[in-house]
């Protein structure tokens, strides 16, 4: 016999949990707990990046976050770095939880290193948080638009970089792609 019942005659916990409703927990001695019928969260899924989306910067600086890029709520930062490339400058875009796997790998180095040092200064000089408003824009830097070649009511390229995303200037981002030189050996490392 289950000694583990809930209030509701007939229905598991599972479905009394997801009503919101109350339950009692009755043992081989009784009553063993009562309250909220509380269901562990599940593990959010990890946020992946993947495709290109053309997209314009408004006149407030504004860029529109792809609907399937976005974080779970308004509200939430990421960090945008400028990003130098072979090709000019870009704007890479973290998720506070990629940006802090970057700093931790730096900081990984060792202590007093001229290399560590130069990198976590430069980092944090050039790297800026920025909120995702309830429309699901983020406002781009001023500064960080001119050295990526953006401009206000322009066109934009978003990128996706699995884990990051960048923001691109549409020329440069045609002058990376036309020059990649990833052929069929390149992809040796990915099965």
């Amino acid at each position: 016999m289950n000694n583990f019942k809930s209030h509701e005659m007939g229905k598991n916990l599972t479905e009394v949990g997801r009503k919101g409703l109350s339950c009692v927990v009755v043992g081989p001695l009784g009553v063993l707990s009562r309250g909220p019928a509380v269901m562990p969260d599940a593990p959010k899924a990890e946020k992946f990046f993947n495709s290109t989306f053309p997209m314009k910067v408004d006149d407030k600086r504004r860029v529109q976050i792809p609907a399937k890029w976005r974080l779970e709520e308004a509200g939430a930062e990421l960090t945008v770095v400028p990003w130098e490339t072979a090709h000019g400058m870009s704007l890479r875009v973290f998720p506070q939880t990629q940006f802090l796997k970057m700093i931790e790998k730096i900081e990984s180095m060792p202590d007093g290193s001229v290399e560590r040092d130069e990198l976590l200064r430069k980092v944090g000089r050039n790297s800026e948080q920025v909120t995702i408003d309830s429309a699901g824009r983020i406002t781009l830097p001023e500064a960080m638009m001119k050295v990526a070649g953006l401009s206000i009511q322009a066109p934009v390229v978003l990128v996706g970089v699995v884990r990051v995303f960048e923001i691109w200037n549409p020329e440069r981002f045609a002058a990376s792609e036309a020059s990649t030189a990833l052929g069929p050996a390149n992809y040796r490392f990915i099965g």
